[in-house]
């Protein structure tokens, strides 16, 4: 009896060793959980990154296409639409961006127009955009 009320004072090293080897496995464990983590973290951010900058991007052509109609008109009023941009092509995704006349008030000189971003885009509507001398003064 006396034994079992003695402290233990001894650790075997097997039982260290089994130990320590747990601990190290568990640090393993943790380290990889959390650069997967990181690594899926990295990859949400480059997709949302991308998809940002193509949404901007996308603004921007629009727009281009707009004001780019909008000096034509001044130039030939009430022809049609401007010619095909060739430096379209060079932006990757917007090949095929094209604008479409849907109205032409000659006397108040506004145009309402649509852009397609690309083929079956929904298109992006601007009406009323006026393209008079000093429409922007």
């Amino acid at each position: 009896m006396k034994r079992l009320n003695q402290p233990h004072r001894y650790v075997s090293s097997r039982s260290r060793r089994g130990s320590a080897m747990l601990l190290c496995f568990l640090a393993i464990a943790v380290v990889s959980v959390a650069s997967i983590a990181m690594a899926r973290s990295h990859r949400r951010l480059n997709v949302r990154r991308s998809v940002m900058q193509s949404t901007t991007q996308g603004r921007l052509v629009a727009d281009g296409l707009v004001n780019r109609e909008i000096a034509y008109q001044r130039l030939v009023a009430g022809v049609g639409v401007a010619p095909a941009d060739r430096s379209l092509r060079k932006l990757p995704g917007f090949e095929q961006a094209a604008i479409n006349l849907t109205a032409i008030d000659p006397t108040a000189q506004t145009i309402g127009v649509d852009v397609m971003l690309y083929s079956g885009a929904p298109s992006i509507r601007r009406t009323g955009v006026s393209y008079a001398e000093n429409a922007g003064k």
